[in-house]
C-alpha cells in the first residue's frame, strides 16, 4: 500500500468520525430539547388549577355585583378570573384544554334563550357575553359535552361545576350527566 492512499483514507475516516460526532451532537441536542419541553409541559399539566370563574355581565340585564362575587371566591382559594373582554364558550374551551382545572364557578344568566320562540318553550343555556358586552349562548348539550369532556371520568381534573345563575338546574343535570 502506498503511503498517500493511506493518508487519504485516515483522512476520509476523520472527516466521517466529525460528520458522524456532529451528527449525535445534533440528535442528542434534539432529544434534550425534546425532553425539556416535555418536562414542562408534564408539570403544567400535572398542576391543575383550583378554581375557574366566569363573571358574566351582559349590558342587556347587567350584573354589576358579578365582578366583585368573583373576587370575593378568588380570596379563598387559587382562582382565574375571566370578567372582561370576550368571556364566551370559546374562552372556556381554552380555558379548560390549557390548564387542568379542579373547580368551574359561572356566575350570570342562566336563562338566556337559545333561540326565539314562545317564553315557556325557549330553551335556556348560560349567557357568555362577548368583547362588547353583547350576550353569546352555547347550546345546552353542546355546553354539557365540552365541561363533562374534562371530568375525571374522562380523564380530566374537573370535579365540580357551580353554575350560579337562574333556571339553571336542567343545565346543570346535563353537565352531571356527561361527566
Amino acid at each position: 500500500p502506498r503511503p498517500e492512499s493511506s493518508r487519504v483514507v485516515a483522512q476520509v475516516d476523520a472527516l466521517g468520525l466529525v460528520l458522524i460526532l456532529f451528527r449525535l451532537s445534533v440528535l442528542f441536542y434534539a432529544i434534550f430539547s425534546l425532553l425539556k419541553s416535555t418536562k414542562k409541559y408534564w408539570r403544567r399539566r400535572g398542576r391543575a388549577r383550583e378554581l375557574l370563574v366566569f363573571a358574566c355581565s351582559p349590558k342587556v340585564h347587567a350584573l354589576p355585583h358579578a365582578i366583585v362575587e368573583a373576587t370575593e371566591i378568588s380570596r379563598s382559594c387559587d382562582a382565574a378570573i375571566y370578567a372582561r373582554g370576550d368571556v364566551t364558550a370559546e374562552t372556556l374551551r381554552n380555558a379548560l384544554r390549557d390548564t387542568p382545572t379542579r373547580r368551574f364557578l359561572f356566575i350570570g344568566h342562566a336563562d338566556a334563550p337559545v333561540s326565539a320562540g314562545e317564553p315557556a318553550a325557549r330553551e335556556r343555556t348560560l349567557g357568555f357575553v362577548t368583547n362588547d358586552g353583547t350576550l353569546a349562548v352555547l347550546r345546552p348539550e353542546a355546553l354539557a359535552a365540552l365541561l363533562g369532556r374534562h371530568a375525571p371520568r374522562h380523564g380530566g381534573a374537573l370535579e365540580l361545576v357551580f353554575l350560579n345563575g337562574c333556571r339553571s338546574e336542567n343545565l346543570a343535570r346535563a353537565v352531571r350527566e356527561a361527566g
